[in-house]
C-alpha cells in the first residue's frame, strides 16, 4: 500500500468547505496511527485495503479502525 500524505487533509477541508456536496475518499496508509491526526468530519470515507489484509486478522484490524471511528 501506499504511504499517508498529511498534506492531503488540509486539501480536503478546503475542498469540502469550498463544496460540500464532493465526496472525499482517503485513502493510503490509512491506519489508526494515520487516523489519530485526521479531522474525519471532511472525509466520507476510509480505504484501507493493506492495512486491514496484513498480518493480524481482518477482524482485529477492522475492530481497531471502527474503535477509532465511534462505529
Amino acid at each position: 500500500g501506499q504511504k499517508f500524505i498529511p498534506g492531503v487533509i488540509s486539501k480536503a477541508e478546503y475542498l469540502k468547505t469550498k463544496a460540500p456536496e464532493l465526496k472525499i475518499y482517503l485513502d493510503g496508509g490509512v491506519n489508526p496511527k494515520s487516523l489519530e491526526s485526521v479531522n474525519l468530519n471532511f472525509i466520507d470515507a476510509l480505504i484501507s485495503g493493506s492495512y486491514l489484509f496484513s498480518k493480524n486478522t481482518t477482524e482485529e484490524r477492522q475492530e481497531l479502525i471502527e474503535g477509532l471511528l465511534d462505529l
